[in-house]
């Protein structure tokens, strides 16, 4: 025996990276982002999407066509409101696919998101990056002058160290000068005095030979 079987296409799965965001801080507008559904879960070729949201204050189902593996649609919005934004894929069988939900707040504050500089760094990376380099260049200076002050301390003891051995060099020569000077004039003060000694002597020799002969003549 043999039997007939028809098999059914299933419908596509879910979209992929179905996002809601506020883009740039702008608080009237709203960014809906997806991807195609993965290659295992399409099931066929992707005809269209269908959204179904209620932005405008009622219910509307808009079609996108699948001409593009990514998507992204702007909407306008007022703040500080809740937002339905229902999305699903549909194949060329006209089979829906697997519906995703979202429920997005519109809030009127700011969302603190770094904020991203034209050369792709963000604020804080750069706040960072030159808080390091006013520390470095103060670290940097802090040691420049603490070697310019050791410096300044080691130039002056060496000069105090000099004006020391001047000092003591000057204070030897004195005594010196003043030794070599008393020297020669105790030397003068003691030929002073041996020959006024002398002389005494002498001249009580004489005395006494003038004596002597004065009596050798009484007699």
């Amino acid at each position: 025996m043999s039997v007939k079987v028809t098999t059914r296409q299933d419908a596509p799965g879910k979209v992929t990276n179905f996002k809601i965001t506020r883009p740039s801080n702008i608080f009237t507008t709203m960014e809906v982002s997806w991807d195609m559904p993965s290659l295992r879960d399409r099931n066929g070729i992707i005809k269209e999407f269908k959204i179904i949201h209620n932005i405008s204050g009622t219910v509307t189902k808009e079609v996108v066509t699948a001409e593009v593996e990514r998507f992204q649609k702007l909407y306008y919005i007022t703040p500080n409101r809740y937002y339905m934004i229902e999305l699903y894929a549909v194949n060329k069988l006209n089979q829906d696919g697997e519906k995703d939900l979202k429920i997005y707040y519109a809030s009127s504050k700011i969302e603190s998101q770094p904020q991203v500089l034209l050369e792709g760094y963000s604020i804080e990376t750069v706040i960072g990056a030159v808080v390091g380099c006013v520390s470095f260049s103060v670290l940097i200076m802090v040691i420049v002058v603490c070697f310019i002050s050791r410096q300044k301390k080691n130039k002056k003891s060496n000069q105090s160290k000099l004006r020391h051995s001047e000092d003591v060099l000057q204070i030897g020569d004195q005594y010196e000068e003043l030794g070599m000077n008393n020297i020669s004039h105790y030397q003068e003060l003691g030929s002073k005095e041996n020959q006024t000694i002398y002389d005494q002597t002498d001249r009580v020799h004489t005395l006494d030979k003038q004596y002597e002969n004065l009596m050798l003549k009484m007699n």
